[in-house]
């Protein structure tokens, strides 16, 4: 059993990483999105292998990488999380220009 404070900040080690990878996503997409098929699949292969390694040194950090499901679960929430704040943000801006 871990210790509630290292679950709280495996949690938000989670959730905060789960915003950097959709953005980080986000980017990678933008960049390869004219590149050609092959190196789409590297590229994309590369970031997803990059994050996987850097989040797995972070929770090694914080509780010797003990790994619950709900670690997961707080990534995909991160991920939405980040989704809905970046239109919810654009949204506003447009608005505001619009005025």
């Amino acid at each position: 059993m871990i210790d509630l404070k290292l679950q709280i900040a495996s949690l938000l080690f989670s959730l905060i990483f789960g915003i950097i990878l959709e953005i980080m996503i986000k980017i990678n997409y933008k960049f390869i999105k004219q590149s050609h098929k092959l190196i789409q699949i590297i590229l994309t292969f590369l970031v997803i292998i990059i994050n996987t390694l850097i989040y797995f040194i972070g929770l090694k950090y914080i509780n010797e990488a003990y790994m619950h499901p709900y670690f997961i679960l707080m990534i995909i929430v991160g991920c939405i999380l980040e989704d809905f704040l970046a239109k919810k943000i654009s949204n506003t801006f447009v608005k505001s220009k619009v005025k």
